[in-house]
């Protein structure tokens, strides 16, 4: 069992026992800095969560004793910051992320996944079963979707278009009402043998802020469904 120490408030550490814990990672939420080092000594957690507010010194220097400290000093951290604080702030933490405060719970979890290399990674597929609608210049393309991933889509068509094709797809993600409109790149086509005679690989061109949100969230709690 991977052990993540939180060193900061209750609300986060819940979103991440619930989201973490039937994936065998143990959460243990600290309020004191000066007892989260000695932790960190005795556990070698795979990850911690830093704050900012802490009952007895401050995050930052907390921060600098555990990357001084050669035993711990290749520990990944994860600083969550006020955004109400100043750039100057916001320094001396090379190699480390840092993320708002008010950071969704599950953006938080994509985060610590790509940190300690859980089994959802950003690229990983999960299966599905959902229609998509594809816009070529004036040609319009139907299908259905059998796996995503953060990248790309592959699906089941009966159209072909050529290997590089632009393509517009909008599609609805299974149990979101919100649509989802994102420009994708056709990276591979292959004929099957069966009643779709074409699956597609799509590549994402780039998803919108709030559409890659939107997917990330999807992906994380299906992959919490498999794993669970």
């Amino acid at each position: 069992m991977l052990t993540l120490l939180l060193v900061e408030d209750p609300q986060v550490y819940l979103d991440l026992q619930k989201r973490l814990g039937p994936r065998g990672v143990k959460v243990i939420n600290i309020a004191s800095g000066t007892v989260a080092l000695e932790m960190i000594r005795n556990l070698k957690p795979a990850l911690v969560i830093l704050g900012y507010d802490l009952q007895d010194l401050p995050g930052k220097e907390v921060y600098r004793r555990l990357k001084k400290n050669p035993q711990s000093r290749s520990i990944p951290v994860i600083i969550l910051c006020d955004p109400a604080r100043g750039q100057d702030d916001l320094t001396g933490f090379e190699g480390d992320e840092v993320l708002s405060k008010d950071v969704s719970p599950d953006v938080l979890v994509q985060k610590i996944s790509e940190k300690i290399n859980m089994p959802l990674r950003r690229h990983d597929r999960i299966a599905i079963d959902m229609g998509v609608r594809a816009a070529q210049e004036k040609a319009s393309i139907t299908g259905f979707a059998r796996n995503i991933s953060a990248s790309g889509v592959f699906i089941e068509t009966n159209d072909a278009p050529k290997i590089g094709s632009d393509l517009t797809l909008s599609f609805t993600l299974p149990g979101q009402q919100k649509p989802l409109v994102v420009p994708g790149k056709v990276v591979r086509c292959i004929e099957l043998q069966r009643e779709f005679r074409f699956g597609l690989g799509i590549q994402f061109s780039g998803l919108p802020p709030g559409s890659r949100e939107q997917l990330l969230d999807f992906l994380i709690h299906k992959s919490l469904q498999v794993t669970a």
